[in-house]
């Protein structure tokens, strides 16, 4: 089941890449989970990963706090992780981060983490007021989503199937700004390179989806949409899909960086949010 999830680009397993752009994918996602360790001001804070995929991110986590939970709703996803990176400082469990309340107590933890998730939410508000609820006053949320600016043409749904919808810098901070007093929020940069081969496939990905004028890409069930994608890899409409092979060690996390200047370029959006009050300590579990 690995490969499927790598094949719809959305989950990808970290030693299963098959072209250069689920490589680069990973990386970026990786970089967001190195930048974020860096923003955390001490070791010994509890963390919660929601949306955590196949794990790799939350146990780079575990090497930087006290303890991390690392939480998806996907259950093979789940079991990979809790047998692949599971340790006394890590854990995984099953959980829909959709529900109206999270198991856990009001400021368990000191850092709520979700990465490339908020995207896939419907109830995006009602998400952010249960992450906000767990986060221990003066906490943080970091958050990483793609920037629909530098994706989306004006007025355009995703053309990703799995999400829900993509946000603009303006959009995420009047939204995070619902919840949480102090956000900085930053853009995802990478070098030329990387930039030229990612414009490249977002305006391929452009011209497909917009053959698809009834919209099915959101309509057919979930488990066809790698067959599609393999479909059309065969057929050279993702031409841009190199494989692996040709630009295996060409790249790497260090190829990525943060800039507050030029947010509508950028290839996600990062946001760095902190709790209003002051922090206690005293209710996490």
């Amino acid at each position: 089941m690995a490969k499927a999830f790598a094949r719809d680009f959305e989950r990808i397993v970290p030693c299963d890449f098959q072209t250069l752009d689920e490589r680069l994918i990973f990386l970026k996602h990786l970089f967001s989970y190195h930048y974020a360790a860096s923003q955390l001001p001490r070791k010994d804070f509890v963390l919660l990963d929601l949306g955590c995929g196949f794990g790799y991110g939350t146990s780079f986590l575990a090497d930087h706090c006290e303890r991390i939970t690392g939480a998806d709703v996907d259950a093979e996803a789940i079991e990979y992780s809790s047998n692949t990176y599971s340790s006394p400082k890590c854990h995984f469990e099953r959980l829909d981060a959709t529900l109206r309340r999270l198991p856990f107590k009001d400021g368990a933890f000191d850092a709520v983490i979700f990465l490339q998730v908020i995207e896939h939410i419907r109830d995006d508000r009602t998400f952010l007021r249960e992450a906000a609820r767990v986060i221990e006053p003066g906490g943080l949320l970091i958050l990483a989503t793609p920037n629909a600016a530098s994706r989306l043409r004006p007025g355009a749904p995703p053309w990703n199937p799995f999400h829900v919808r993509e946000y603009t810098s303006r959009e995420i901070t009047s939204l995070l700004h619902e919840f949480f007093s102090d956000i900085r929020l930053l853009g995802v940069r990478a070098n030329a390179g990387i930039e030229a081969l990612e414009t490249a496939r977002v305006r391929t990905i452009q011209r497909i989806a917009a053959l698809d004028f009834l919209d099915l890409r959101h309509r057919i069930p979930r488990s066809f949409i790698p067959l599609i994608i393999s479909w059309l890899e065969r057929l050279r409409f993702l031409r841009h899909s190199r494989t692996i092979e040709q630009n295996i060690h060409e790249y790497g996390i260090e190829d990525f960086s943060v800039s507050e200047t030029g947010l509508e370029q950028s290839l996600d959006l990062l946001a760095i949010c902190r709790k209003a009050g002051p922090k206690t300590g005293g209710n996490r579990t």
